[in-house]
């Protein structure tokens, strides 16, 4: 993973999700060509599953039911009303970027590497 440096002294980075609860370490290093690596600072992280992480799991899972009435299981599956969804979007679809998504999955759902989706 990587950061990139917004001001003098702080670093932006995405974590991307995974599957999994856990607490983690994350330390900054900085990386100098022709020098070994130095730790500037290390913090606790706790990864927790969040809204968009378990939407976006369930769509990637699930790409070939989806319908245009889909919206309404997902405000029942999930206890959401019709204004989350439209809150969700940008959160949805950074969780979606860092899915593990299946080698034949495409946005139109899944098909076999012979067939041409």
């Amino acid at each position: 993973m990587f950061a990139e440096r917004v001001s003098d002294n702080a670093l932006r980075s995405v974590v991307p999700g995974h599957g999994c609860q856990e607490a983690v370490a994350v330390s900054v290093l900085m990386y100098t060509r022709g020098y070994s690596p130095v730790v500037l600072g290390s913090c606790p992280i706790n990864y927790r599953e969040n809204l968009s992480c378990k939407l976006s799991r369930f769509l990637v899972d699930h790409a070939e039911c989806v319908t245009a009435a889909s919206h309404e299981l997902l405000l029942d599956k999930f206890g959401l009303r019709t204004r989350d969804l439209q809150s969700l979007d940008n959160d949805l679809m950074m969780a979606v970027a860092y899915e593990e998504l299946p080698t034949t999955w495409n946005i139109l759902g899944s098909c076999s590497e012979a067939s041409s989706c």
